[in-house]
């Protein structure tokens, strides 16, 4: 799917900003947001195929569809002077390059090409079917994650986000793999999985959340001078060590997986439903 956008619509204006610099008066016209026309796509699904979601700058949304379909909306958009929509459309039209297609897995990306500002970008939803049950990767460029697969059964939940932005997941399942590089994040677990994991930040707090009746093993990095890992609802039954920003703990038996959570910068809260 690579479509053309078509006109774009000015969404809010913002007034001038006046800045003193050196003795001079310096004016700066703040930019204004554009936004194309979304472009929508479905896939039809079968068991045990992936989705990988590659974003470039936007939010990406993942949620609970209602039907057997994987169905994907870019919505395009980009920053430019208020009186430069010409230029912004012209930008969107010819800078982006949408895709979503099935071939071994679904693949959902935006690109953007040479030339293209860094103001550029496009949010993408994904809505999955409540079959999904197949590896779910998100590789997120600039911008907020958030993913609800509870319903589903993704056999892997792999999400990084290199640049800057928040990470929350829910319904998260299989082996599981959550970096993100500025920002928080929030995981909940609906099921332990056999793989060893790992939840990693670099600045920012990190929410974990899981079940009670889990059967493996756990550690708890904080990052900073301050930081500590705080506890809710752990089971009298789980053994723990450490203390302060660095805690450890075997749930249940023991036998499953190793989840490892660390952040640089920042606390860690752990929490037992």
């Amino acid at each position: 799917m690579n479509r053309s956008l078509r006109t774009a619509c000015l969404l809010v204006a913002t007034t001038l900003a006046s800045l003193p610099l050196g003795g001079c008066k310096v004016t700066i016209e703040p930019l204004t947001r554009y936004e194309g026309t979304p472009v929508s796509e479905s896939i039809a699904y079968t068991a045990g195929k992936a989705v990988h979601v590659i974003g470039a700058n936007g939010q990406i949304d993942v949620v609970r569809g209602s039907s057997d379909q994987v169905e994907v909306t870019f919505s395009p958009f980009t920053m430019d002077e208020d009186t430069a929509e010409d230029r912004a459309v012209s930008e969107m039209e010819n800078k982006l390059e949408l895709t979503a297609t099935d071939s071994g897995e679904i693949l959902i990306e935006v690109v953007l090409k040479d030339g293209s500002s860094s103001y550029l970008g496009a949010d993408i939803k994904v809505a999955l079917p409540s079959t999904f049950d197949g590896g779910f990767e998100i590789d997120q460029g600039n911008g907020g994650v958030e993913a609800d697969l509870s319903g589903s059964t993704p056999s892997s939940t792999d999400v990084e986000n290199t640049g800057g932005g928040s990470i929350q997941v829910s319904g998260a399942r299989g082996k599981l793999r959550v970096i993100g590089s500025a920002g928080d994040i929030d995981v909940s677990v609906a099921a332990w999985g056999v793989d060893n994991g790992v939840v990693q930040a670099g600045a920012g707090d990190i929410s974990f959340t899981l079940p009670g009746d889990v059967n493996g093993t756990m550690t708890a990095s904080a990052g900073g001078q301050e930081s500590v890992v705080t506890e809710s609802g752990i089971p009298a039954s789980w053994a723990t060590a450490g203390e302060g920003g660095a805690k450890s703990y075997t749930m249940g038996d023991g036998v499953g997986a190793q989840v490892d959570l660390s952040t640089d910068l920042g606390d860690i809260a752990i929490v037992v439903k």
